[in-house]
């Protein structure tokens, strides 16, 4: 079973946000590690939501 998740418009800015403050702390490595973090719990989320 697999669900959807929906982003609200302030959720999308917030995460924007976020990647790009790690962006201009450490780079954009770990901005890409912070997206792909995010990506694997959002897919956990969708596929196991009763986890």
């Amino acid at each position: 079973m697999s669900l959807s998740v929906a982003w609200t418009d302030e959720a999308q800015g917030t995460f924007q946000q976020i990647i790009s403050l790690i962006e201009d702390k450490w780079g954009s490595t770990p901005a890409q590690k912070f997206v792909q973090s995010v990506q694997k719990t959002i897919l956990l989320i969708q596929t196991q939501p009763y986890l």
